[in-house]
């Protein structure tokens, strides 16, 4: 599971408020603006005298690498404190945080979910994710139990908690939809870095339904193209993508005969049309049919449905370099209401396995209703 589908929540966010204080405000115009240190240094008075999304942002800074004051320890701390004072962006990061941990040591995934399941009972938006069924997959009936235990312990202070829910998605965890035809992921012929397919399967199936079809867009949009053109043309270098878990120290850096070759292979791309039932069970559509789509499935009977089956994947064929080692690659969801979440990034293969070690080009939509 890629780390960054459990995180891109905080991406979207803005924290922004507010408050009494000009410097208050300064700290938190810099952290949404990743100027980690400037907001390190004026909120780290207020987190220390118990501002809550002071102490978010001091541990947000503790735990990434671009603020070049990492420590995991501190993170955890501020963190905690944020989070016992109802802060649904902490609870939701140290679900993150201990899942992370979990991949050395089993006993942190239950702290994992333990924290999911928090963020999800005061966190509308959190609870739309799948990142509770996603960190479910990973533990065992033992360590279910556990978090269990935990959670009824914590529900004295955090009273939203409901047991019964939490039960009630263990069982849906439980059972599987194996032998569903639409569950069976097609062989990856088109080299795609990240599968849609799999993507719009694993949504559904944790939900115990199944969508009708995968709808996918024909092409990029030109608009898409031009801003990664830019954005390569004005730079060789690029930060690292503060969740690869390889070296951050440096930038990532193309040559100027990569550079020349992507800005060609993305002008390529605007008349690049994918063929129709590219998937199984799937709909291929126009720029012009997205809405209309998104009208459809909003007559489905259930809201889990309405928000599972209404998912446009855009995407493009990656532009590999370096003998097939790293891509250029565009991952783009449009989710109901029209709600944009797309990347255009470089991905490296390492240990089999495709990771983005930087961004070219990224943007994020709101809902339009």
């Amino acid at each position: 599971m890629r780390p960054y589908i459990l995180t891109f929540l905080f991406l979207l966010t803005s924290i922004f408020s507010f408050g009494q204080d000009k410097n208050y405000e300064k700290g938190l115009k810099a952290f949404d603006s990743k100027d980690y240190t400037k907001a390190y240094k004026f909120l780290k008075p207020f987190a220390e005298s118990g501002n809550s999304m002071a102490e978010f942002v001091i541990g947000f800074c503790y735990l990434n690498p671009e603020s070049n004051i990492k420590n995991d320890s501190l993170a955890e701390t501020y963190l905690i404190r944020s989070a016992e004072k109802y802060n649904s962006k902490a609870m939701g990061l140290l679900s993150i945080y201990y899942f992370q941990k979990g991949i050395e040591n089993e006993k942190f995934k239950i702290q994992a979910l333990v924290w999911a399941e928090i963020a999800g009972a005061y966190d509308p938006a959190f609870n739309a994710t799948t990142t509770r069924y996603l960190i479910r997959q990973y533990l065992n009936e033992a360590q279910l139990k556990e978090a269990e235990t935990i959670l009824k312990e914590k529900k004295t202070r955090f009273d939203k908690i409901s047991i019964d829910a939490f039960n009630h998605l263990n069982k849906q965890a439980k059972s599987s939809n194996e032998n569903s035809e639409k569950a069976k992921i097609p062989e990856n012929k088109y080299n795609l870095i990240e599968n849609p397919y799999s993507d719009w399967v694993y949504r559904w199936k944790l939900e115990r339904f199944e969508c009708d079809s995968m709808y996918y867009t024909a092409q990029v949009e030109t608009k898409l193209l031009d801003s990664a053109i830019n954005a390569i043309r004005m730079n060789q270098s690029f930060d690292i993508h503060f969740l690869y878990r390889g070296d951050n120290t440096k930038k990532f850096t193309i040559s100027k005969d990569e550079q020349d070759y992507l800005i060609q292979e993305l002008e390529l791309l605007k008349n690049f049309r994918w063929e129709q039932n590219i998937f199984p069970y799937s709909r291929r559509l126009e720029q012009s049919d997205i809405q209309p789509t998104f009208d459809k499935t909003e007559n489905l009977p259930t809201e889990k449905e309405k928000n599972m089956c209404s998912i446009v994947y855009t995407f493009s064929t990656p532009i590999f370099i370096r003998n097939g080692t790293m891509a250029l690659y565009l991952d783009q969801k449009r989710y109901r209401t029209n709600y944009t979440q797309l990347e255009f990034g470089f991905y490296i293969l390492e240990n089999n396995r495709w990771e983005q070690i930087a961004t070219v080009y990224k943007y994020y939509e709101s809902s339009k209703r």
